[in-house]
């Protein structure tokens, strides 16, 4: 009987996983406590925005955002002691990490301006100004020097302009989401599985490890965060978060140019990652469109999302965060085998796709409308 090679790449993923998630699980253990001590404690909102006033702490993303930044910034800046740690089975792609740190310590540099953005935003709400500010900042640094472009093959000025909208928007779409118990988390974990997947079938080890390392910590970090909640993720987990997921899809590779297909494959390769983040994306455009047809700005907060407006029907909060996450489940599960089947198959999977985004789309405007 043939035992399983715990020293291949795809089990190292898993180890890296497994130890984020125990290093996020325990840093909470300790934080939770903490924060209750020095009040760091959600808030009850502001004007347009009430919410249910809970004292839970909002500190949550210190457990687990910091782990793949750190990472990456270890890689960029002691190349010799992130490669001296690697298992047997990626020591064989050294050469391919190495060659990512200078996008290695842009990526983390912007990840860590969010980190900070976020925890300053959480004791005290900054303007929306300064916050979309930083947020183009850090998209800047993973486009021009992480190699995080999108639609390379539509030129260099559209990609990079839609390269920098794709990171802010994703990254602002996990922190909409992030409105439930379990929620933003549980949908996090979704994509950077999908994701990691992904990277994993095309042996893209650096983003994979990204993948695996922030799935890990996000997965700790729900056994703290599911109703009724412990700790909330917080904006400064929220938001490096999304930039991450959003640097993750964009540095993967979902569609080989060269192949049979040519660079017409790469339109194919776009519903990857927005399937993998099909509901914070659907919710980000659903509640901006509210928001600016009652003339309201896109970043005022309010309960006017799909998780609430789920509830709103008569759904328990609980049950609408399950049934959102089945949802991305089933999508990200499509996603990842529109680049793994023939052509005329992927059609089949994107239609799919396609009728279950109409699905929804027709019940929430069914909810709104009553």
């Amino acid at each position: 009987m043939l035992e399983p090679a715990t020293d291949s790449p795809s089990w190292t993923l898993v180890w890296l996983a497994f130890g984020s998630g125990l290093l996020s699980l325990a840093a909470l253990w300790r934080l939770i406590p903490w924060a209750r001590r020095r009040g760091a404690l959600d808030t009850a909102g502001h004007a347009g925005h009430v919410k249910v006033l809970r004292e839970v702490p909002n500190i949550g993303g210190l457990a687990f955002a910091p782990l793949p930044l750190l990472a990456l910034g270890l890689l960029a800046l002691v190349p010799g002691l992130v490669l001296g740690g690697l298992p047997s089975g990626l020591l064989e792609h050294q050469d391919r990490i190495l060659a990512g740190r200078t996008a290695a310590g842009a990526i983390s540099l912007g990840g860590f301006l969010l980190l900070a953005l976020g925890i300053l935003d959480d004791r005290r709400a900054l303007p929306a100004s300064i916050k979309l500010f930083v947020q183009v900042l850090a998209a800047a640094l993973a486009v021009f020097w992480g190699g995080s472009s999108v639609l390379e093959f539509a030129g260099p000025t559209i990609s990079v302009v839609v390269s920098l909208l794709w990171i802010v928007a994703v990254t602002n779409a996990i922190n909409f989401i992030d409105n439930m118990d379990g929620l933003a988390g549980g949908l996090g974990l979704i994509a950077a599985v999908a994701f990691g997947c992904a990277a994993t079938f095309n042996s893209q080890w650096l983003v994979a490890t990204l993948a695996a390392i922030l799935g890990g910590g996000l997965l700790g970090f729900l056994r703290w965060n599911m109703a009724p909640a412990k700790v909330f993720m917080g904006d400064g987990g929220s938001l490096p978060t999304g930039f991450l997921l959003a640097v993750i899809a964009a540095r993967t590779t979902w569609w080989d140019p060269a192949g049979e297909a040519g660079p017409a494959a790469g339109l194919v390769g776009l519903l990857v990652p927005l399937g993998a983040l099909a509901i914070p994306l659907y919710d980000l455009v659903a509640v901006t469109c509210i928001r600016l047809r009652e003339g309201r700005s896109p970043f005022a907060g309010d309960q006017r999302h799909l998780s609430h407006r789920l509830v709103q029907r008569g759904i328990s909060g609980p049950k609408a965060v399950f049934a959102l996450w089945l949802l991305a489940a089933i999508f990200a599960g499509l996603a990842i085998a529109v680049p793994r089947v023939a052509a005329e198959e992927a059609i089949w999977v994107a239609s799919g796709m396609g009728l279950l985004l109409l699905g929804l789309l027709v019940v929430d405007l069914r909810g709104l409308s009553k």
